[in-house]
């Protein structure tokens, strides 16, 4: 049986250059309607709670990398 492997959003969000994080938390505005300085502090925070679907649509973002061409 084959293991689903699931992408750490956080550790990859540290990974981000500064103008990286502004042009993910932008297109997550627009197309999520996530507000940048909340989505900044759970992803930066590991005390913070992220919810299912945030996390889901986060590393969906990721994977595809449309984010990058907004």
């Amino acid at each position: 049986m084959a293991e689903k492997q699931e992408l750490d959003v956080r550790a990859y969000y540290r990974t981000l250059s500064r103008t990286e994080r502004g042009q993910l938390q932008r297109y997550m505005l627009i197309r999520y309607d996530y507000n940048p300085r909340t989505l900044s502090n759970k992803l930066n925070n590991d005390d913070s709670h992220l919810r299912r679907d945030e996390r889901e649509n986060i590393a969906r973002v990721f994977k595809s990398g449309e984010w990058r061409n907004a």
